[in-house]
């Protein structure tokens, strides 16, 4: 990517962020938009056609960037939740935008399907009908208690979420080759 573009899509990226923390993506214009990011509309409209846009960019990026992740043949069972939190600590920010905006759907079915994916390949090539159930139960429960930490911080520590799904993740694993 041409290093003028890339600079403009971050700024536009770093501009929304600071928006969102005050206004809903719905009432941020590409006026606005382009005031807070210091750049005209003319430039704006060479990448993008609205608003959403620049959000849903971000939100695909952020898709694959997990998706790279988490699909490294390094991942194995005893890294996978750290794996996931790290990638949820390096995009918080990220992540509660989506949250906070009620933008998250796309992102959480891309991540269950992601987590999912990951830790049914990391079980066995062939996989048996207890292999699938107990490992999309457990993908989605590690989103949506991620997702609800987010909109729920002060109910528990972000450390106590760690611990909790690794030996949650660890049981369900567990039980699974009995």
């Amino acid at each position: 990517m041409d290093p003028r573009a890339k600079k403009t899509i971050t700024a536009l990226r770093t501009a929304l962020f600071r928006l969102l923390k005050t206004t809903t993506v719905d009432d941020i214009t590409v006026t606005g938009l382009c005031r807070e990011a210091g750049i005209n509309r003319r430039t704006f409209y060479l990448h993008y056609d609205n608003v959403l846009e620049v959000f849903n960019n971000y939100e695909d990026q952020l898709a694959s960037r997990v998706r790279q992740t988490l699909m490294a043949p390094s991942t194995t069972e005893t890294n996978l939740i750290a794996t996931f939190d790290q990638i949820f600590d390096e995009n918080l920010a990220g992540f509660t935008n989506l949250c906070f905006n009620h933008r998250q759907e796309r992102l959480i079915q891309a991540l269950n399907e992601m987590l999912f994916t990951t830790m049914l390949s990391i079980r066995s090539c062939q996989p048996l009908p207890q292999d699938i159930i107990t490992m999309r139960y457990a993908s989605s429960g590690i989103v949506d208690v991620y997702v609800y930490w987010i909109n729920h911080q002060g109910d528990f520590s972000r450390q106590d979420l760690s611990k909790t799904v690794k030996r949650l993740v660890e049981r369900n694993l567990d039980l699974n080759t009995n």
